[in-house]
């Protein structure tokens, strides 16, 4: 079981990708995706399981945490947090 990880960064994905000098393309087929459907990762329409996440961290070379957003719980996201939480 994967450790529980927040949604994907598209900036952080694009300019990560970008910096390595991969073009969407070619991501989407070391992945062997859809480029249409990576595409939409990368324009935050879509969000990938955990388990893709980290298999694009793995193809990138870095840890699923540089390309997501922290973890959010139900509570934090709908502004419930308190100081004494």
């Amino acid at each position: 079981m994967l450790p529980r990880m927040g949604s994907l960064n598209p900036v952080a994905l694009r300019t990560i990708r970008e910096l390595l000098g991969i073009k969407k393309v070619e991501m989407a087929r070391r992945l062997a995706i859809n480029h249409g459907v990576y595409g939409r990762f990368e324009a935050g329409t879509r969000n990938p399981s955990p388990e893709t996440i980290t298999r694009i961290a793995l193809q990138l070379g870095v840890e699923p945490g540089a390309i997501t957003c922290p973890h959010r719980t139900e509570r934090e996201q709908h502004g419930h947090l308190s100081a004494a939480s």
